[in-house]
């Protein structure tokens, strides 16, 4: 029985003796080795083993002998026929005889290579694993039933600000994300759990106890270990960037649909407003060219005064538009430089003067001598020869003109002042807005068309200032823009 066991037994085993001579091996340890059975009458320990195992089994012998112990266990490299090494547990019991002496040793061969081996492979694929999961730019996690993480890579530590995996290992999105958002991604996670369906690729807003809002693009799929599932994994890309460009370009393509319907509506208005010149002139020349005969010449002359007034709206008109669809366009060519804002306004006010004397009204220039800007000369000149002749427009005979300005530390503001017929505050929201149609008559029934306003607010803008008015009906009107101040400007270039 003793025999059969020993010769069909799965595992190796082997009778030494004290020295180490092996007295006899079974078949399988025999095959393992790559010897015949017989062929181990005449080894030793040394001849199947490495000498420094060996040299540490007979040392545990002696001890055996001695009867220090019983039985030993140790880590042995055997030695095949073909000279390559295999790793085995030996694990040696002694033998008694009648007297109850140690007669001999029996040892039992456990090969451990095959596990070894599957722990190397093991070892190499979760170094792969770990490579891979730490080198992504994408956050990788794997959750347990409860939505503990227990395993996530460097990036989602970098993205809650941990250094080590333990600090996360054990918490929830409750403990790192705003409430409503935890939520959202625990029910995410049990819905994966419930149904064994991933959900892939769906944008989600993340929101932090500190007030921050990201957005990430997530997958998260079920996690299944012997067909059972144990949690969940995922993925999160940060996707903040590409949402706030999203929305960007959404706000702009929002305003550009708004500008444009403006613009639609302001051609529409200005078509209006060509058409009744137009109108009058096509009429009058129309009279002139049938009638001219049977006309006086007082009447010819009032026809000929009456024209000369339409071409002047009319080309006031094309101007002023000419002027704006140019800064709409990017045609017009600004060159910033320092000038003395003082002259400028000198200029102006003589190029009008024979505007404001046909109405014997008063041009006063105010402005603080050397008041020197940073800015676009020809769109300054245009900005005040507007201003200045609607002010004359709507100033009554023996009225007053003036420009005033006032220093701060960063501008100038530059105001033109008349005691003209002032507007309500109804009329005064009106100006400056494309899609609004204001014009009134002067006091000499001359026509504006609104063009003028709203070319000064884009130039004032384009030179970096603002613009606005103060008025009350019957008591005047005060416009006034900024510019920057030249020693500002060039404090900060500087």
């Amino acid at each position: 029985m003793y025999k059969k066991i020993f010769e069909s037994t799965s595992i190796g085993m082997a009778i030494v003796s004290k020295d180490g001579k092996i007295i006899e091996a079974n078949r399988f340890l025999s095959d393992k080795l790559g010897y015949e059975t017989t062929q181990f009458s005449d080894f030793y320990l040394k001849d199947v083993c490495l000498h420094r195992d060996c040299k540490n089994i007979l040392a545990h012998f002696v001890q055996i002998y001695e009867g220090t112990k019983s039985e030993f266990e140790v880590m042995a490299n055997l030695v095949k026929n073909d000279g390559t090494t295999n790793v085995y547990r030996v694990k040696a019991t002694r033998l008694e005889n009648e007297m109850g002496e140690t007669e001999s040793i029996i040892l039992v061969f456990n090969d451990l290579s095959s596990q070894a081996k599957y722990k190397n492979e093991l070892k190499r694929e979760r170094t792969i694993v770990e490579a891979m999961m730490n080198n992504l730019p994408d956050s990788v996690f794997f959750k347990d039933l409860k939505g503990k993480f227990t395993k996530v890579n460097k990036a989602l530590l970098i993205k809650h600000g941990f250094n080590t995996e333990d600090e996360i290992i054990g918490k929830t999105d409750f403990d790192l994300f705003d409430y409503e958002h935890a939520k959202e991604a625990f029910n995410a996670e049990q819905s994966v759990i419930r149904t064994l369906k991933e959900l892939a690729g769906y944008r989600e807003r993340e929101d932090w106890p500190d007030g921050r809002i990201s957005w990430s693009l997530t997958s998260r799929l079920p996690l299944i270990e012997d067909g059972e599932v144990i949690g969940t994994f995922g993925v999160s890309r940060n996707v903040t960037d590409t949402v706030l460009a999203e929305e960007e370009v959404k706000l702009t393509l929002e305003e550009l649909k708004a500008v444009n319907a403006n613009k639609d509506k302001f051609f529409s208005i200005i078509s209006h407003d060509l058409k009744s010149p137009f109108n009058g002139l096509l009429g009058i020349t129309e009279i002139l060219d049938s009638d001219y005969d049977e006309l006086s010449l007082e009447e010819i002359k009032e026809m000929i005064q009456v024209l000369r007034n339409l071409s002047v709206n009319v080309y006031d008109l094309l101007d002023g538009l000419l002027q704006w669809a140019q800064t709409q366009t990017g045609i017009m060519e600004y060159n910033f430089e320092n000038f003395d804002i003082y002259e400028k306004g000198e200029n102006v006010l003589e190029l009008l003067s024979v505007n404001a004397k046909s109405k014997n009204i008063l041009l006063q220039n105010n402005i603080k001598l050397n008041s020197d800007v940073f800015a676009d000369v020809k769109s300054v000149e245009t900005i005040l020869r507007n201003l200045i002749s609607n002010a004359i427009k709507f100033t009554q005979p023996q009225g007053i003109i003036k420009l005033e300005s006032e220093i701060n530390e960063k501008e100038i503001y530059i105001s033109v002042i008349d005691t003209g017929i002032g507007m309500s505050e109804k009329n005064r929201s009106k100006l400056f807005k494309i899609e609004e149609h204001h014009t009134t008559i002067g006091t000499n029934n001359e026509v504006g068309s609104g063009v003028g306003l709203i070319l000064c607010k884009e130039l004032v803008e384009k030179n970096g200032g603002k613009i606005w008015v103060e008025s009350e009906l019957g008591k005047g009107s005060k416009f006034s823009f900024t510019l920057p101040l030249f020693n500002k400007v060039k404090t900060d270039s500087n």
